[in-house]
């Protein structure tokens, strides 16, 4: 994590145009958090971003993405709503786990 000096209350875009909040721990300044909309699930908007960092390149093919315990940290979100995240992700074949090692951004099939 890098130092970044923040007004409170300050709003930020990421690259990815999402708004964030910045979050302050016993005067520590310790991340970023997602300002989430009201009309759609949390763990649909985080799997949402996912998906858009897969599709831009940030995640390639074969490489792992964040676990549930990063998720909780860069978004602020309950370890349930980081579990859902994920298996959505696995339902739906973006990614995969592998017990013990992570989960992996699924290699497209070539036709």
């Amino acid at each position: 994590m890098y130092a970044m000096v923040v007004a409170p209350g300050e709003r930020l875009r990421d690259r990815h145009g999402v708004v964030r909040l910045p979050v302050w721990c016993t005067g520590f300044y310790s991340g970023l958090v997602m300002e989430f909309r009201e009309d759609q699930p949390r763990w649909q908007q985080v799997a949402q971003v996912i998906r858009e960092r897969i599709a831009e390149g940030t995640y390639r093919p074969g490489s792992r993405v964040p676990s549930e315990n990063d998720l909780m940290q860069e978004f602020g979100i309950a370890r349930m709503t980081a579990h859902k995240t994920m298996r959505a992700l696995r339902e739906e074949g973006s990614i995969y786990t592998v017990r013990g090692m992570g989960s992996f951004v699924s290699i497209p099939e070539s036709t």
